[in-house]
């Protein structure tokens, strides 16, 4: 629901040290290959410092990508850009740093990221892990850890000789009509 729409990334970052990690930029970007099927490496070539890597094929920066100027205490960053690239099927964000001369122990520091629909953002609400899982299983749901050739998984019975019915219990509504599949 966020194609076409303008969104808003948020988040909330800071640097070990200002001496070289002094170029940090995010980017909003739209994929419009297939959808849900993106591939491994956006980036097609890095580039030099201070310049926006080359995404590669079927990625489309959203915003202009500017330093954030971070600091050594956290700070919420925030950008805005409206997905509109002919055919989008996803998007993806992206926060880095093209500096060159790190050295080790100088760290990124990045949290509470969150892309939400609108021209701001708004509170990061931090979710318990009981309630991200639950979350998840909207999308997604396992009975069973595939180690084992039986598990209980709901209950049921036959009807006939080639007809049978099992009531599956989930742990929350799912988000659309789910598939089945087996595995063992």
């Amino acid at each position: 629901d966020l194609i076409g729409q303008e969104v808003t990334l948020s988040f909330k970052a800071k640097v070990s040290a200002t001496t070289n990690l002094d170029n940090v930029k995010c980017a909003i970007i739209a994929w419009d290959g297939t959808a849900d099927t993106l591939t491994d490496d956006m980036i097609s070539a890095w580039g030099s410092e201070g310049t926006d890597p080359t995404l590669a094929t079927n990625y489309t920066y959203e915003n202009t990508p500017a330093n954030l100027n971070l600091t050594t205490s956290y700070a919420t960053y925030t950008t805005t850009a409206t997905i509109d690239t002919s055919g989008a099927k996803n998007v993806v964000v992206f926060i880095w740093s093209d500096v060159t001369t790190t050295s080790t122990g100088e760290f990124l520091y990045i949290t509470d990221v969150q892309l939400e629909k609108g021209p701001s953002n708004s509170i990061f609400e931090r979710k318990s892990y009981g309630q991200q899982l639950l979350d998840c299983q909207r999308y997604f749901f396992q009975i069973g850890d595939g180690s084992v050739n039986y598990a209980n998984f709901g209950t049921g019975g036959f009807y006939a000789s080639t007809v049978g019915r099992v009531a599956v219990q989930y742990a929350v509504e799912l988000r659309t009509n789910p598939s089945f599949s087996t595995a063992g």
